[in-house]
């Protein structure tokens, strides 16, 4: 149970350590990006993993559910308007998603490609 603990800190919300742009342990850094062996995916590992909710806890859909949460309690929908379909709470809404998105990906874009602030580079397109 005490292993189960750690690998939650070490991996929560897709994290390593708690740090972005940290190599985890498992990948053989010798090799180039993406050709490290990987064990098969089994039905039964899926079901187990689904049961501790690791495929949330342990990935970046952790922060997806954080942004939308926030994004939900500080705009929240007006359901009574959004009853018709009115231009204009749409036209807000598609604003409030695009802006949270484009500024997901926008981060993400200027830290590894611009920046290039990851540790392992994939120099071959």
């Amino acid at each position: 149970m005490c292993f189960d603990s750690f690998f939650y800190l070490q991996d929560l919300n897709g994290l390593t350590f708690l740090r972005f742009w940290y190599i985890i342990g498992w990948v053989n850094k010798r090799l180039k990006p993406g050709h490290t062996p990987q064990p098969p995916a089994s039905w039964e590992t899926t079901f187990k993993n689904a049961i501790k909710l690791q495929h949330v806890l342990l990935s970046p859909n952790f922060l997806w559910l954080s942004i939308s949460l926030l994004v939900y309690t500080i705009f929240p929908y007006d359901l009574i308007t959004a009853r018709t379909l009115a231009p204009d709470w749409i036209l807000a809404r598609f604003a409030i998603n695009f802006g949270v998105t484009f500024s997901y990906y926008a981060f993400w874009e200027l830290t590894l490609y611009v920046g290039k602030w990851s540790q392992r580079h994939n120099l071959e397109p």
